[in-house]
């Protein structure tokens, strides 16, 4: 365990775990178990939820994220889902986070005709 003391060290994570989760709704999720080291008073596990998206790099170098553009090259990136409330439910164990996480992603982001 490293030293958090320093005072200029406000917060500090730790991830335990990572999962990555395909739901039926055709999205790929990862969640990243964290352990507070230092920070909030709180349980000590929570989640941080990230969705892969596609992306496309165009021939003249730009990047878009319309696969229609001829010749464009596409590659993935995990962009933070905000609006999944995962980080704000604090548990006293890694398993425990991830079964809550795991039923919110069930929940509010298995729809493929739901936008969020």
């Amino acid at each position: 365990m490293s030293d958090y003391s320093d005072s200029t060290i406000i917060e500090a994570y730790e991830i335990e775990r990572t999962v990555e989760v395909l739901l039926a709704s055709k999205h790929t999720f990862r969640l990243e178990i964290m352990r507070t080291e230092k920070g909030a008073n709180v349980e000590p596990y929570h989640v941080m939820a990230y969705e892969r998206q596609t992306l496309y790099r165009a021939p003249d170098g730009t990047i878009t994220s319309d696969s229609m553009i001829p010749k464009t090259v596409p590659f993935h990136v995990w962009v933070r889902d905000l609006g999944l409330p995962t980080y704000t439910y604090n548990r006293d164990t890694p398993e425990a986070a991830l079964s809550n996480a795991l039923s919110l992603l069930v929940e509010q982001r298995n729809n493929p005709n739901t936008p969020w």
